[in-house]
């Protein structure tokens, strides 16, 4: 529900000293970054962006150390995210136990 899905992809390069998964939260969650792809985009039925669009975007590109701290600290989240989650999920299996059990 609310995806979408093409048959269209790129594969990033750089050749500057780039942490991938950094580059890859540029693209996911950068308002900046997103308003640039959206206004290369054409307005048609199946808008897109092309390599020469992609290469033209201007990209914050900290030191390769801050680099690594802003993922490492997105992972440690997304790490406690997931533990939290996953208590969530079996708390509400207690409860239902409980209930069954007891109601």
């Amino acid at each position: 529900e609310k995806c979408i899905f093409s048959t269209g992809f790129a594969i990033l390069n750089t050749k500057e000293n780039l942490i991938p998964k950094f580059l890859y939260y540029q693209f996911m969650f950068s308002k900046k970054l997103m308003k640039q792809m959206e206004d290369a985009m054409p307005k048609a039925a199946y808008p897109s962006i092309n390599k020469s669009d992609i290469q033209n975007f201007k990209i914050p590109l900290p030191p390769l150390q801050t680099q690594k701290e802003i993922v490492e600290n997105i992972e440690s989240l997304e790490d406690k995210i997931k533990q939290n989650k996953k208590i969530i999920d079996d708390s509400k299996a207690k409860k239902e136990k409980i209930l069954k059990e007891y109601l």
